[in-house]
């Protein structure tokens, strides 16, 4: 279960799809649940061997993520649940999959529910803060009925242990794991004329950061991904004079999957976001680190 899927750009989703990538290669039967706030109706694919369903859901700015018609969203998890071994729920900050994590729970007292929150300890907006006030019952509840709890990091399983008390004792801290490709890609950019960030558009990722520094190393700033933030943040680089440099990329990744990874290896630099969880996010994000500043 997850907030949403690829190919939407996102730390999330491309943990989500590498696992599922990866335990479908080991043999493993994959169904992927996710939400699609531009779907009027449920409907399936089938994306590199694995099963995908997109669930309607509202997501204004992209947040919350509510499903729509969750009497057939709770009609789906039953059938799907009659044929689990276990249930792998991505993301303690969107309805659909707290909802989904909860009514996994009650269908099927026995599966096994692993809980990755991806968590960041509290929204990040004035309404999204105040929010999380009652939201807090329904995360702690999750981790209460999953039987374990997936940290990406050791400062990450810190926070939820200290905000859940349930967590203590069946918290794993495994960090993202990076796809062997990734080492194929040689950096060459050396000489290249533009700064490169990869992920969601958030107004709490200070991205103006990365355009006044592309500015001050006479860059072009290349942003790569949708988000609530984007908007703002193509306006703030052409009044700084750093881009925008805003191509069809998106429309690339969604055709050619190793779009990004050609990107990241000619970028001159790279803007990575770390602040509570100190998560790596996996091949694309080792990429951007052998020059990030």
């Amino acid at each position: 279960m997850a907030p949403s899927y690829y190919p939407r750009i996102g730390g999330l989703e491309y943990v989500v799809k590498s696992v599922a990538e990866r335990m479908a290669k080991l043999g493993h039967e994959v169904t992927v649940v996710a939400g699609e706030p531009e779907a009027e109706k449920p409907r399936e694919e089938e994306i590199n061997g694995i099963r995908v369903i997109r669930w309607p859901a509202w997501a204004p700015s992209g947040a919350y993520h509510i499903p729509k018609e969750r009497d057939q969203l709770r009609s789906l998890l039953k059938r799907l649940l009659n044929d689990v071994d276990a249930v792998h729920v991505h993301g303690a900050h969107a309805v659909l999959t707290v909802w989904a994590l909860a009514s996994a729970r009650r269908i099927n007292p026995d599966v096994q529910i692993v809980f990755t929150p991806h968590y960041h300890g509290t929204g990040h907006s004035a309404l999204r803060r105040f929010l999380w006030i009652p939201w807090r019952r329904y995360v702690a509840r999750a981790v209460e009925v999953a039987d374990a709890i997936h940290a990406a990091s050791p400062r990450e399983a810190r926070l939820v242990e200290s905000h859940y008390p349930q967590a203590s004792g069946k918290t794993v801290v495994i960090p993202n794991g990076v796809e062997k490709d990734v080492f194929g890609y040689k950096w060459r950019g050396a000489h290249s004329d533009y700064m490169m960030y990869a992920g969601r558009t958030e107004k709490y990722k200070r991205l103006e950061v990365a355009v006044d520094l592309a500015r001050e190393l006479g860059l072009r700033m290349l942003v790569v991904g949708r988000g609530p933030h984007r908007e703002k943040l193509k306006r703030y680089a052409r009044r700084r004079r750093a881009g925008p440099r805003r191509s069809a990329l998106h429309r690339l990744l969604r055709a050619q999957g190793d779009g990004l990874r050609r990107h990241c290896r000619r970028c001159g630099a790279g803007a990575l976001y770390a602040h509570r969880r100190e998560i790596r996010r996996g091949g694309d994000e080792t990429q951007l680190r052998k020059r990030a500043v």
